[in-house]
């Protein structure tokens, strides 16, 4: 775990290469590591390798299927590969009833987050970690849409806030910026 934290510093220092390098001497000590696994996965979405991404996500997922952590990864590249749904149809998946199924031919991210939702109706830590990783990716109406619905659902956590905050600022919303800051 020493790795993978030395990993998240050089990445943090945009020193990818370095970061590359300690979560593949965590991985070598522990294969199954899985916060090595999510750290792998964020820089493979840092470096634009979403196929690559996906795979470790799903080598992550065969060990914790139910971290949202981890979901939210998979959640990710769905997203990146295969389009972000409007955002009319975000709300809609996100309000429907835990008897909801998806039709057969939903998207993949709308069949994790149906199938989530059966489980776990106010997934705030999955929403919050997919909102952060779409803003780094850029998608910044998903990611305003994740962190306003996180907030709605889980309004005791104080980084999704603050992190919509920022967000307004990068999108040039100053004035919902500071409103919500």
């Amino acid at each position: 775990e020493v790795y993978v934290a030395l990993a998240y510093a050089f990445i943090e220092g945009h020193e990818f290469d370095e970061a590359a390098k300690m979560i593949e001497r965590a991985l070598d000590i522990n294969p199954r590591l899985l916060d090595a696994l999510l750290t792998r996965c964020d820089l493979e979405l840092i470096n634009g390798q979403v196929h690559q991404a996906l795979k470790t996500a799903q080598s992550a997922a065969e060990i914790n299927a139910r971290s949202q952590l981890v979901l939210a990864r998979l959640a990710a590249c769905y997203l990146l590969l295969d389009g972000v749904p409007e955002r009319e149809a975000l709300a809609e998946l996100f309000t429907v009833s835990d008897e909801a199924e998806p039709r057969a031919d939903a998207s993949r991210f709308t069949k994790l987050a149906t199938e989530l939702l059966k489980h776990n109706p106010k997934p705030g830590y999955f929403l919050y970690e997919l909102a952060q990783l779409m803003e780094m990716k850029r998608r910044f109406v998903f990611a305003e849409f994740a962190y306003l619905k996180t907030i709605s659902l889980m309004p005791q956590l104080s980084g999704p806030k603050s992190s919509l905050g920022m967000l307004y600022m990068q999108m040039g919303k100053t004035d919902l910026a500071l409103q919500t800051l």
